[in-house]
């Protein structure tokens, strides 16, 4: 584990991403190549569905369109971080990791939008099951509401006594709806009373 001491937060991204770079510049280069839908270049077309439907979604995009309105202090810190990936590319070309050699690949220069991007998807990955949701959404439009909440699984909270699993504060059906981000914009239960 590295121990870094720097004089101000500017130095500290420097040297923080150098380290990150130097334990996990493959793995990092493998998560970009993902989220711009490019993983077809090392897997082929095993990939595709995946890229078209990260490419689809535009994490990428979205992260081009916001590093280039960053307020000038918080985009000199992003670009302080890429700086060190960057150092670390190119001051020890021998260090690099031995996957990029097996795969036959070199690494590419690290930008602002690339640690954009990144929080985008980890946001993304950890946010919601998108395929679960738009399930729900079908199957509360096939069948109704009221059953749709009863076919649900139960989630019940293990560390909390007095959670049952019922179903209490639910909203309405009149309260549904998708998030634009989805990109299912207010769709709302079919179902008749």
């Amino acid at each position: 584990m590295s121990f870094i001491r720097a004089d101000n937060v500017s130095d500290l991204l420097l040297a923080q991403e150098f380290v990150t770079a130097r334990d996990r510049l493959f793995q990092m280069h493998l998560i970009r190549l993902l989220i711009q839908g490019r993983t077809t270049e090392l897997a082929a077309d095993q990939a595709r569905d995946q890229d078209m439907r990260l490419h689809s979604i535009g994490l990428d995009r979205l992260a081009r369109q916001q590093a280039a309105i960053l307020n000038p202090g918080t985009a000199a810190l992003f670009q302080k971080y890429a700086d060190g990936v960057n150092a670390f590319i190119e001051t020890t070309p021998e260090a690099l990791h031995l996957e990029f050699r097996l795969a036959g690949i070199a690494p590419e220069p690290w930008t602002v939008t690339d640690s954009l991007s990144l929080l985008y998807f980890l946001g993304y990955a950890t946010a919601a099951d998108l395929d679960m949701e738009i399930i729900l959404q079908m199957l509360m439009r096939t069948v109704g509401y009221d059953k749709t909440r009863k076919i649900l699984p139960l989630n019940i909270h293990p560390e909390d006594p007095d959670d049952t699993g019922e179903w209490t504060d639910l909203p309405t059906q009149n309260q549904l709806f998708w998030m634009k981000t989805t990109g299912l914009c207010h769709l709302k239960s079919e179902t008749k009373h």
